[in-house]
């Protein structure tokens, strides 16, 4: 399997505001190779509600651990470093794919645009 794109992976943490509130950040981690193809686009499902675009993307097996739920995946690129999707994506499913030898082959992952509250 090739693994064409490439994604950035940014992890979780909090900052204090000036007024003192926390409030959630994400910062760089690192940079990883994917296979990525879409499951779905944007679409209005009812009056005041929205589908919004879903990836599924396979990564290489050396990279477990690397994305969690927790993860926001930002620049989503192709081979040639132009941006497909500058994100953020949230993490929703990932799975341990096995090969016929029952060792894990890659990993799948199922990543959506996040919806921000307004």
């Amino acid at each position: 399997m090739k693994f064409p794109q490439k994604i950035d992976v940014h992890h979780p943490t909090s900052a204090k505001s000036a007024a003192g509130q926390v409030t959630p950040s994400f910062f760089y981690s690192t940079t990883i190779s994917a296979n990525v193809t879409p499951g779905s686009h944007e679409r209005d499902v009812g009056i005041h509600v929205k589908e919004v675009d879903r990836y599924h993307i396979q990564i290489p097996k050396h990279f477990d651990g690397v994305v969690t739920y927790k993860s926001r995946l930002f620049n989503l690129r192709d081979n040639r470093d132009n941006i497909i999707e500058g994100g953020p994506l949230e993490v929703i499913s990932i799975m341990k794919w096995t090969g016929l030898s029952g060792a894990i082959h890659h990993i799948h992952v199922t990543a959506r645009m996040v919806v921000e509250v307004q």
